[in-house]
């Protein structure tokens, strides 16, 4: 009597303890928005949002090499907050709630896969355990909003799957061309939902007007697109600056590299989808849904191969994927093993105590110093003065000293770009551009003593109170100036 009395008890408390630890999670979260340390992708995008802001264009005013949508997001908010440092913690916060609205999505897909809202809550706990996931989830980068509407895509896809509508498979096309506006890497997530919406409507010979209601959604954000691009007379410079520079980057290395940095941590993370996706496709009583959706997993994990440079936030639009087919696959081993309640929260303490400490470790890292160096550099400039910052570490609201403002050492983007454009800025020289508009800061990037201008370069700045940041000289006083004093 009293092991089911037990058993009972634990059944009962196995959402509870889900739910505890949501809360603890989200505590421990929440806060590294406003406090973990700014990196220089982050500062790209906010200063790019504030060219945006001033009516400045992408890849044609200025280099970049991303899709819009994001600087456009973001540059009301300096709009309304200004050049200040307030701005850049506001935007944090409003890429903290895209990343809360991925998980809430995470949620919703893993709940209609399984009918289970608490496996929904599981999938999202083993994404905020995932170090991997946290540490780059809620950067400013236009990767964060491009991963919302993404996974939003793919929710609608399922909704179509379970039954066929033109409102779901309107918004499905939709939430991929608004993914796409993003980020353009989001090519292969439409490639993936394609595919499986093109196997479903050919197998269960649907309406051609589905077919037509999806072009639609897609097709229609991405017409406007179009015709912003052709109406400021950005098209050249976004097929150069966004694909052919690209496609064609002078660096390049394997996504082991970047998953062997998180193994340590996020090893039991990699495990469970590890395994999780052979089970879901090979096992013949999986839902047709959930073939699906793991077989869109297997084509994102797949295309992560076809990154040249897979940086940790290439892995953003897959994290979330992983870690539902992992609480899918646990869902469906606990029901079919007849796991007793007690063992699942053993497990799934386990499963998420072990990784949890490495979020801890985020919060050693500081956003001030960063926030104190960019507020030096404005309190003293002028809204007009010209700042180098070849690094992207200081400069966010002052303009900079060419169209390339970042990305200038050997082998880098720069380099990229002249090679597809017939060396089109072959003639860059960062000494000659700052001997001629004298900027108020420079930082030491691509400046050594090798070359023969470095003295004259020298000899014009000093040290400023922090690293790698250098202040221009005082210019000397002619003799009038000294006789009108």
């Amino acid at each position: 009597m009293r092991g089911k009395q037990l058993n009972k008890f634990m059944k009962n408390a196995y959402p509870a303890v889900l739910l505890a630890c949501l809360a603890a999670l989200t505590l421990l979260v929440a806060p590294l928005c406003l406090s973990k340390g700014l990196n220089h992708d982050e500062l790209e995008h906010i200063h790019a949002s504030w060219y945006v802001a001033g009516g400045y264009l992408p890849y044609l005013d200025f280099f970049q090499n991303h899709n819009p949508l994001a600087w456009y997001l973001y540059a009301p908010v300096i709009l309304l907050f200004g050049e200040t440092a307030a701005s850049i913690l506001i935007i944090r916060a409003v890429t903290m709630l895209i990343m809360a609205g991925s998980l809430a999505v995470v949620f919703l897909i893993t709940r209609n896969l399984t009918s289970s809202w608490q496996t929904g809550v599981f999938a999202v706990l083993l994404l905020l355990t995932s170090g991997f996931y946290v540490k780059t989830g809620f950067e400013v980068r236009p990767d964060v909003p491009q991963v919302f509407f993404g996974l939003l895509s793919i929710l609608f896809l399922l909704d179509f799957l379970k039954k066929p509508t033109r409102k779901a498979v309107f918004a499905c096309g939709l939430c991929l061309a608004v993914s796409f506006l993003f980020l353009q890497k989001a090519v292969f997530l439409i490639g993936a939902v394609g595919l499986v919406f093109l196997y479903r409507f050919v197998r269960e010979r649907m309406d051609f007007r589905f077919a037509v209601w999806f072009a639609s959604g897609f097709l229609v954000p991405l017409g406007i697109f179009l015709v912003y691009l052709l109406i400021n007379g950005m098209l050249e410079d976004y097929v150069i600056t966004n694909w052919l520079v690209n496609m064609n980057r002078l660096r390049s290395y394997s996504p082991l590299k970047t998953i062997r940095v998180h193994l340590h941590s996020d090893y039991l993370f990699f495990i469970a989808a590890a395994c999780s996706l052979p089970y879901l496709l090979l096992m013949r009583d999986q839902d047709r849904r959930v073939k699906g959706f793991a077989w869109i997993s297997l084509m994102m994990a797949a295309s992560i191969l076809l990154y040249d440079r897979p940086h940790k936030q290439s892995f953003l639009q897959l994290l979330p994927l992983l870690g539902i087919t992992s609480a899918v696959m646990l869902h469906s081993l606990f029901k079919r093993l007849a796991v007793a309640p007690i063992v699942k929260i053993i497990l799934v303490l386990i499963l998420l105590g072990v990784p949890a400490k490495s979020i801890v470790k985020v919060h050693k890292s500081s956003i001030e110093p960063r926030l104190d160096s960019i507020k030096y550099v404005l309190e003293n400039t002028e809204p007009g003065d010209a700042v180098y910052d070849g690094n992207i570490m200081f400069n966010v609201f002052r303009p900079d000293l060419h169209y390339f403002w970042y990305s200038l050492t050997p082998g880098k983007l720069l380099d990229s770009y002249n090679l597809v454009t017939g060396n089109r800025y072959g003639d860059y020289n960062i000494y000659d551009l700052i001997l001629e508009k004298k900027p108020k800061f420079i930082s030491h990037t691509a400046i050594g003593p090798k070359n023969p201008r470095f003295a004259q370069v020298a000899a014009m700045y000093t040290k400023s109170p922090y690293k790698n940041i250098y202040i221009r000289k005082p210019d000397k006083p002619s003799s009038r100036e000294f006789a009108d004093e």
